[in-house]
């Protein structure tokens, strides 16, 4: 996956824990958007990696949201 394709599947994947937490918890969006809306990234090896941390994450209270790639922008046929 290209920088811009990365780039791109960030950008949804905040956008939709945003509006995830909007819903869920709007004291705790204000208090996060007050405070410099810190953001967590990682760097996993497989999704099953990922999958692994969502749910701990999920666990611990803390608003996941999981991006499902249409693969219309990048792919085999796209080379």
């Amino acid at each position: 996956m290209g920088v811009g394709k990365i780039a791109a599947q960030v950008g949804h994947a905040v956008l939709g824990v945003y509006q995830l937490a909007l819903k869920k918890s709007h004291h705790k969006v204000t208090r996060w958007e007050e405070t410099g809306c810190a953001k967590i990234v990682l760097k996993v090896k497989d999704e099953a990696e990922m999958l692994a941390i969502a749910k701990n994450a999920e666990k611990d209270g803390l608003p996941i949201y999981i991006v499902h790639d249409a693969g219309r922008t990048q792919g085999p046929f796209f080379k």
